[in-house]
This record gives C-alpha cells, structure tokens and sequence, in this order.
C-alpha cells in the first residue's frame, strides 16, 4: 500500500464510529425522496434500477445506475428522485406511501445510511473531498475490488443469515474506503485540494505517512523535513497550504485522535497511553486530552462506554457542572 493510502486507511481505523443502513427500500412508479442535512457522511448503494442525486444549490444532478456507490461526506442536504424533475417528498413519507403498492412501473432498490465520526469536529479528510464522490461497482472500468465486494453485500442483504448484522456494518467500511480510495488514485482534478490534496503531493504525503506511521516518535520538525526529502522551510509551508495547520500542530491532534480510540476499545492504562503518544509524564498527556477534547480521559471513557453516552454528553455535562461552581461562588 502507497503512503497516501497507508494514511487514509489510518484515518478510517481510528476515526470511524462505524456505519449504520437506516433504509433498504423498494421503490416503484415515479418517486422521489428528500434527505435533510446531517452532521454525518450520507451514502446510497443502488442495487437494482435507476435515479437520480440533486443536491440543494447548483450542484449538476448526477445520474445513478444500478451498482453504483453514492457518498456525501459531508451529509449535505438531498434528493434522490425516479426521474431527473420527478417532484420529492420527505423519505419517511415516501416509504409509506409505497407501503403495499404492487409493480406499478420499474422497480428500483436502494440501500440508504450513514457513517458517523468520533471527532469533535469534522475530519479534514472528509471536509476536502468534493461534494459528491460517486463509484460504479459494474460495467466497464468499474474496479474488480468494489465489484466484489458489491456482490458479498448484496448477498448478505438478501439472504441474511446468522451474524449478518455485523457483516454488512463491516462491508460498508471497506465499501467507503474503496469509494474514496478511487477517487484518490483518480488523478489530478479540479477538488483536489486540501487534504486530499496532500496526499497527492509527494513530500507532504511522505510527511503524513511518517507521523501516521510513528505518531509515538518525538518528531521535529528537521527530522520530519528529512524523512520528507525537502527543506524545513519547503516543508512547512507545503504542509500548512494543503493540510490548514503545521506538521507538529497536525501531530498533537492525531495523537489525541488516537489516544480516544483507545480509550474507548481497550482497557489501557493512561500512563500507557501517554507513553504511547509521546508525551514525557501522565500529567501532561491528561492536560493535552483535556484541552483538545474538553473532558479528562476517565470522563471520555466512562461516557464511551455507557450503552447510550458519547464523549459530547460528557463534555456538556462537565460544562454544567463548571457553571455550577461558578455560581455557587458567587
């Protein structure tokens, strides 16, 4: 694997809550469906049939062809009509009114979810890709990877079994992943920037891969600049143009992002942790958390691990108690 992909396939290991199908629909006649925005990334499987993807504002509708891959990273609003002007209703109101139609007019089948993200706020791989990032699992050119997985997916959709559940949570993953992962290797193009950008250019991409690859290591900004094979001064300013912040700022961040994911899926100690992440004592690994995640690590992990708290609950709640003692001094 390339280091761009060695850094995207890190991202979504440690970043990824996971994905979620809120609807596997059958849909026939003229129908059309509107998606509000969401704070997640929205995706589409076509399994049967076609449509059409409009996006509020003048984004071109893109035409969707059965097998196609649809992701929305940024969980923009949404419709997804039978024809290019075929007027939509809310999604839940499409659902029943196509609750016992029989074949009037050609079937489509659809698969619609979600992925959410453990970070506070969006990911920067997520806020540089483009608006719509669309992949063919069939016909000419489509990649033999997605097209493979494509198929498992639509098996274990239509024939479930014991633990399928969990195998198409899981597919869905690798489904994202290969969806980006093609636009990536696309080449050049007028979106790529940012971000994504970085990872198409070779020193800054060699870069993300070393602190990817070390994040523990106690990184400067020379020794990072050699491992790049550029300047100190050429690496900084390329970092900072394509990733919005300098190396050793994006270092300390991807650190806390690490360190929350094992917070949440491992019984680490979090001198451990702090070990783990660089950092010279406890103390200051437990001040670096709570500044970048607004909680101490006990707070993350004990709100991570209630069946329905989150790491923004506890946020909120550390907040109130905050003002409380403010104005209990009063």
């Amino acid at each position: 694997m390339s280091p761009p992909l060695d850094v995207l396939a890190g991202v979504f290991a440690t970043t990824r809550v996971g994905g979620a199908i809120f609807g596997a629909v059958e849909l026939s006649g003229e129908w059309g469906m509107t998606f509000d925005r969401q704070d997640k990334a929205g995706f589409h499987l076509v399994r049967r049939g076609r449509c059409w993807l409009r996006l509020s504002g003048s984004h071109r509708p893109v035409e969707l062809a059965e097998g196609d891959v649809v992701v929305l990273p940024r969980g923009w609003r949404h419709v997804l009509p039978s024809g290019a002007r075929t007027p939509p209703r809310p999604y839940r109101e499409t659902l029943a009114q196509q609750a016992g139609r029989g074949g009037n007019g050609p079937a489509a089948s659809l698969v619609c979810g979600a992925f959410a993200f453990d970070t506070p706020e969006p990911h920067p791989l997520l806020s540089a890709l483009p608006q719509v990032v669309h992949a063919h699992s069939r016909g000419a050119g489509a990649p033999a990877s997605l097209t493979a997985v494509m198929g498992v997916l639509e098996q274990e959709l239509s024939r479930p079994a014991a633990g399928s559940d969990v195998v198409v949570r899981r597919l869905l993953d690798v489904v994202l992943l290969y969806a980006i992962r093609g636009w990536v290797e696309a080449g050049s193009g007028e979106e790529a920037t940012g971000w994504m950008g970085a990872l198409r250019d070779g020193p800054t991409a060699r870069a993300l891969g070393a602190l990817h690859a070390e994040p523990g290591r106690r990184w400067t900004l020379e020794g990072l600049a050699r491992r790049s094979g550029v300047s100190r001064a050429t690496l900084a300013r390329s970092f900072r143009a394509r990733v919005g912040e300098a190396p050793l700022a994006y270092l300390r961040r991807w650190r806390m992002t690490l360190a929350a994911q094992a917070l949440r899926q491992r019984d680490v100690a979090v001198a451990e942790l702090a070990l783990q992440a660089g950092y010279e004592s406890e103390a200051a690994f437990h001040r670096a958390f709570t500044r970048a995640r607004g909680v101490t690590p006990a707070e993350y992990r004990k709100a991570a691990r209630q069946p329905t708290g989150t790491p923004g609950q506890a946020r909120r709640l550390r907040a109130g108690r905050a003002t409380g003692r403010a104005a209990s001094s009063r």
